[in-house]
C-alpha cells in the first residue's frame, strides 16, 4: 500500500480525499472504479453549480440594459425605467416581461446603481464610484 502524508493543518476537500483513496486502492480494480466514479460525481455537481440559471441570466441582461438607460439619463425612477422601450420590449426566458419587483431587486442588490430618495420617491442612477448622500425631502 502507498503511504500518504497529510499535515494536520491542511484543509482537504472531498475530492482531495477521494484522490488520496484512489492512490491507496490503485491495485484493487473494483475499489478504484468506485472512487473514480465518486470523483466524477463531484466534478459533475461542481460544474452544475458554476452554471447560471435562466433567471440569473435574465437579471444580468436586464442590469446591462438598465446601465445603458441610466447612462443616457442622470437619474430615473423604477417606473420611468420600465417605460423605456429597451426594458419594455425585453422578454425573459419564461416569456414574461420585466416586473417592477424584479427591476427593484436588481437595482437594490447591485453596487452598480445608487438609490437616492427625494420627497419619498426613489431615484436610481449609475454608481461611478462616488458615495451618494441620501437626501430626505419634506
Amino acid at each position: 500500500m502507498a503511504n500518504v502524508v497529510v499535515k494536520s493543518n491542511d484543509k482537504l476537500t472531498k475530492k482531495d480525499k477521494f484522490n488520496m483513496l484512489l492512490a491507496l486502492v490503485k491495485d484493487n480494480d473494483m475499489l478504484s472504479e468506485f472512487v473514480k466514479h465518486e470523483i466524477e460525481l463531484l466534478d459533475r455537481k461542481n460544474s452544475k453549480s458554476a452554471t447560471l440559471t435562466k433567471a440569473q441570466k435574465d437579471a444580468i441582461a436586464v442590469a446591462e440594459i438598465v446601465k445603458d438607460v441610466l447612462a443616457e439619463n442622470e437619474r430615473m425612477t423604477v417606473g420611468a425605467i420600465l417605460k423605456d422601450e429597451r426594458i419594455a420590449s425585453y422578454v425573459k426566458a419564461d416569456g414574461n416581461g420585466v416586473s417592477s419587483q424584479m427591476l427593484t431587486a436588481i437595482l437594490s442588490k447591485s453596487s452598480d446603481f445608487i438609490n437616492v430618495k427625494e420627497k419619498k420617491v426613489s431615484y436610481y442612477s449609475l454608481n461611478y464610484g462616488e458615495v451618494a448622500d441620501e437626501v430626505e425631502g419634506d
